[in-house]
């Protein structure tokens, strides 16, 4: 299958980890991605483990399918291959805090001014207006900003902070979708969009979906929270040998697993068949910690594996706790050649394949992310540079390349 967004040529100003995400998922569907990096590269180049030097392992994890131009943006001569990358480019995506974006030149007004059929994509930390526009933000700021610290720590004794760069590419996905329907916006009415995507309103967005709790009515009608996910209970079940997840969420999977315990004489003291409130639904939620307690006790009696064969014959969730190397053995994953392996010039990169398939295949690998400023020549060249003028930006140092 042909890839989706073939023929979409997008700019992209960001650096680190949301938006790099976001135009690496785009660069998935076979948009090409033309990456401007100041001198010295994105600064998460340097990111450990490092494969050579401008490469590390995490920088690969968000940026393959891209190609690099090495520009100064704070000379002229940088300043004229942006106004003219942009006239060819169908969006533009920044993370340019406001001030810093109009004083390069790559806000929507200047760069729309350009060509006025490009879509202008900015994701900051807290957009583009109110008290802390112009403040800097890394994804442990939003984590705290958002709540989503303090509930990962809820039943700890501090906040802690996800093991993961969530708010990021939590913000990065919504960066996706909003190019997306930008591009369907265009399609069909010819307007292009200024579009933004604050990290702040994504991820507050992303925590209280569920979280509202009874604060979504006014007066309150109960606390902040989903109660499900707050009980301490709620965790990888401990088994005789390792960790299970089980979630039995509907009153039939309950129904099936307790005549399961039944059937296998498994509950030696009664507690289950006590336990006559587990099939109604709002006494099982109102109850929801007592019951985790209990299955905890549960699946403390037998081995991982037999549980999660007696939990997929009844066709209840579960499934093994893998280890993050675990993952890459993972039976299903490595069934469907999930993990890729790409030949470099600089080795063979593994990394996950694009997870959404159309019309029952994955779209086509867009191959391995950059070295720095390694396509500045050839970028010049296609947009109209000649020879000699290619060796006089090199030379003023307005571009640079590997």
């Amino acid at each position: 299958m042909a890839a989706i967004l073939h023929g979409v040529r997008v700019l992209d100003l960001t650096t680190i980890v949301a938006g790099p995400y976001a135009t690496m998922l785009l660069a998935d569907l076979g948009a090409e991605i033309i990456k401007v990096e100041a001198p010295g590269g994105d600064a998460y180049r340097s990111a450990k483990p490092t494969i050579q030097r401008g490469v590390g392992a995490p920088f690969v994890g968000v940026n393959r399918g891209k190609r690099s131009v090495g520009i100064d943006l704070k000379t002229p001569g940088g300043q004229t291959v942006l106004a003219r990358l942009a006239s060819r480019c169908d969006v533009v995506v920044s993370n340019m805090r406001p001030a810093a974006a109009t004083r390069l030149g790559v806000d929507a007004q200047a760069l729309q001014a350009h060509n006025p059929q490009l879509i202008h994509c900015s994701s900051t930390g807290f957009g583009s207006d109110g008290p802390d526009a112009e403040l800097p933000a890394y994804d442990d700021v939003i984590q705290g900003r958002a709540g989503l610290s303090s509930l990962l720590g809820f039943d700890r004794s501090a906040p802690v902070l996800a093991p993961t760069v969530m708010a990021d590419k939590v913000t990065g996905l919504h960066v996706t979708q909003a190019v997306l329907a930008a591009l369907y916006h265009r399609e069909r009415t010819g307007e292009a969009l200024v579009v933004e995507v604050p990290m702040l309103e994504t991820v507050t967005s992303f925590v209280m979906a569920e979280h509202m709790g009874g604060a979504a009515m006014e007066p309150p009608i109960g606390p902040v929270g989903y109660n499900r996910l707050l009980t301490p209970n709620r965790r990888p079940f401990a088994t005789t040998d390792g960790h299970v997840v089980i979630l039995p969420y509907t009153s039939r999977h309950w129904a099936a697993l307790l005549d399961w315990i039944e059937a296998a004489d498994a509950d030696p003291a009664g507690a289950w068949a006590a336990a006559t409130w587990i099939t109604d639904a709002d006494e099982r939620a109102g109850r929801v910690g007592e019951l985790y307690g209990m299955l905890g006790d549960l699946l403390r009696t037998r081995s991982s594996e037999e549980w999660i064969t007696v939990l997929r014959e009844l066709d209840i969730p579960a499934g093994h706790v893998n280890s993050l190397a675990e993952v890459f053995n993972d039976p299903h994953l490595a069934a469907l050649g999930f993990f890729e392996r790409t030949e470099t010039v600089y080795g063979t990169v593994v990394s996950p394949r694009h997870p959404v398939r159309y019309a029952g295949e994955a779209q086509p690998h867009p191959g391995p992310p950059p070295l720095p400023g390694q396509d500045t020549a050839d970028l010049l060249a296609e947009i109209g540079f000649d020879e000699q003028a290619i060796t006089g930006l090199l030379t003023d140092r307005a571009v640079w390349g590997s």
